[in-house]
């Protein structure tokens, strides 16, 4: 018997389409697993300090982009890529003062735009 329905995913609250009564059921069964799991779920929080943490709400893709930008906020893709292949500490002494001299000239800069625009503002 061919039958076709549509199944509402309370978890992604996606619309998917089964070809079959057999299927829709079996696609039921698997949405009520996964929310009955993600109930049991016990918040990271309770069990013990991960770090930053982030709550997932109803979007999936947005709580990962919190975690994309805190990891860009704290230089983890850049020390993942440096910590990639052993370097020298000569190496590593060049380029932490190569680092250290590119802030310093960075807090320099904005310290004289922002000097710039408070004398702008102050009639000079």
């Amino acid at each position: 018997m061919k039958w076709s329905g549509f199944l509402m995913d309370s978890v992604s609250g996606r619309t998917r389409f089964a070809y079959n009564e057999r299927e829709f059921k079996r696609q039921q069964e698997d949405a009520e697993k996964l929310q009955m799991s993600l109930n049991r779920m016990v918040p990271a929080a309770e069990t013990k300090d991960l770090g930053a943490c982030v709550t997932v709400g109803n979007s999936l893709t947005k709580a990962f982009r919190q975690v994309d930008r805190i990891c860009m906020r704290n230089n983890v893709p850049r020390q993942f890529k440096n910590q990639r292949f052993h370097e020298k500490p000569s190496e590593k002494r060049s380029r932490l003062r190569s680092e250290a001299h590119r802030a310093k000239f960075r807090a320099g800069i904005i310290r004289l735009v922002s000097l710039a625009k408070n004398m702008r503002r102050w009639g000079y």
